[in-house]
């Protein structure tokens, strides 16, 4: 495996090239955005074209108790967390003790929202008299085929008497504050809000008149032509100190943050996580740059992990991440991320416009679908968000150095020198994580995080660890599924359910 210099990632550019690769950042990002969101949206009611709903208010609207924390990190970001427990258990005060607290972090452009908005329906039950081992599947799909919590994980679990954390990690609309006060959040005025929202709209509505929705180089060329009249009518204002991040400093100050504030909170001495993406990979990443963490934690559960990307043939937008290595903001930037997100929530709002123009393209992105995962827009204002550019070259760059997870290259050999020691950043060791509970699931066509990906580090880990492939309907589930598919009770939540609930992980 060749592993490529730092010399490889954008360095120093001319003022024009500086220009074009940052509307390249921004269309990118607008690109996924869209492709994320058509996907995403989970067919409910919930979500509001005027406002954002809260993670707290969602899991309230339910009938379960739930209570914002915020924990303070050791580099000043302010994060939010939703405590949530079953009014019937412990009369909410907390989960039952004999069973787990069980954090949950999600992945990359998105929020705690995704683990929780596919639960329309929802309400708490009393599960605690079941065995859930001694259950079996058969019977646990039988006694919840009905019940519409058990399409969320953190619902169900709630359910069978778990105590449920839900973090918003750092840059999402909740997590946006620091103690210095220099947040990452930047407002514009209305007019500019319906300026960008008619410029999307018109775009995508000539893609669609010219059958040129689903084809790559149209799609970019177009909305490349729109961020730039957009950059020239509006006057962006920057909020950049506060994105310096990538997913170094949440695996290095976040993670063991949280963890500990969980225990001290819960009074539990370990605790067990649930990563989707980013959040698995946060989540490895943790473990390897501090494997005492591991003493903290029961299970740890990863749904497709982010880390050591790039053996998949079909992740072809991951090198273009790299493009993000010198910009430092919000992808797309946050004073357009409403009207962006208003502006998809509309674009496919038939059955038609979802199966022949929103799916084709999501599905470019995220790997191939069905019809079982749920495409509907009214969800995409509260599930999907802007991120930091770091974050999104993190990912391009762990392609580049040869499908092995480096720590953040700066793409200058000097300045990787003078935080790491060496002209380029070092390695993840994932051979130093201890904890010996550690499960993946992964989605058969995954277009992001593929089979080969979760193979390769499962090999990098000196522990033994479970692997099971999710094939879903017509053997589709692609790196969203996770979220919307109409089946995840049996296919995911269920099996999740039984590995948290588990004594001795099944080792294969």
């Amino acid at each position: 495996m060749r592993i490529h210099s730092s010399k490889d990632i954008p360095r120093a550019m001319n003022a024009k090239m500086i220009i074009f690769s940052r509307s390249l950042l921004i269309l990118l990002a607008t690109c996924l955005v869209l492709a994320s969101a058509v996907t995403s949206g989970l067919g409910h009611e919930d979500s509001s074209k005027n406002r954002r709903v809260k993670t707290v208010d969602l899991v309230e609207s339910r009938g379960y108790v739930a209570k914002e924390h915020f924990v303070t990190t050791q580099d000043g970001y302010i994060l939010n967390l939703v405590r949530c427990t079953n009014p019937l258990i412990n009369k909410g005060r907390s989960g039952l003790k004999k069973k787990s607290v069980v954090l949950f972090i999600h992945g990359t452009i998105s929020n705690a929202l995704s683990f929780v908005y596919k639960s329309k329906g929802a309400k708490p039950k009393n599960y605690v008299r079941y065995n859930v081992t001694q259950l079996g599947v058969k019977s646990l799909n039988k006694l919840l085929a009905k019940d519409p919590a058990s399409n969320s994980l953190p619902f169900l679990l709630m359910n069978f008497g778990h105590e449920v954390w839900l973090l918003n990690r750092r840059g999402s609309p909740e997590s946006r504050t620091r103690a210095n006060g220099a947040n990452g959040t930047r407002e514009m005025s209305p007019m500019d809000e319906k300026l960008v929202t008619s410029m999307l709209n018109t775009t995508i509505c000539d893609l669609i008149a010219e059958g040129k929705i689903g084809e790559p180089v149209h799609l970019i060329s177009s909305l490349l032509s729109t961020i730039s009249n957009l950059r020239q009518n509006i006057e962006t204002k920057s909020d950049s100190d506060y994105w310096k991040f990538s997913l170094d400093e949440q695996a290095k100050y976040d993670f063991p943050d949280v963890v500990n504030y969980i225990r001290m909170i819960s009074k539990r001495n370990k605790i067990s996580v649930i990563g989707q993406s980013a959040g698995g990979a946060i989540t490895l990443m943790a473990l390897a740059h501090e494997p005492l963490i591991a003493n903290k934690l029961d299970k740890v559960i990863l749904w497709s992990p982010a880390v050591n990307l790039g053996h998949n043939s079909h992740a072809k937008v991951l090198p273009l991440l790299n493009l993000f290595t010198n910009y430092i903001g919000a992808v797309p930037p946050t004073f357009s991320e409403k009207a962006i997100f208003r502006s998809v929530a509309d674009s496919c709002p038939t059955k038609l416009t979802k199966e022949t123009i929103c799916r084709p393209m999501t599905d470019m992105f995220f790997g191939g679908s069905n019809p079982s995962q749920n495409l509907n827009g009214d969800a995409v204002v509260n599930v999907l968000n802007a991120i930091g550019g770091r974050e999104l070259a993190q990912f391009g760059q762990t392609v580049t150095f040869g499908g092995r997870q480096h720590y953040f290259s700066f793409g200058d050999a000097k300045q990787n020198a003078a935080i790491y020691g060496t002209p380029e950043p070092p390695a993840y060791d994932l051979s130093r994580i201890t904890l010996k509970t550690i499960s993946f699931f992964g989605g058969k066509s995954d277009g992001l995080v593929g089979s080969d990906d979760i193979e390769i580090t499962r090999e990098a880990l000196s522990v033994k660890t479970d692997y099971q492939l999710i094939s879903g309907r017509d053997g589709l589930f692609n790196h969203v599924a996770f979220n919307i598919d109409d089946n995840l009770t049996s296919l995911l939540n269920i099996p999740c359910l039984m590995k948290i609930e588990s004594n001795i992980l099944d080792i294969s």
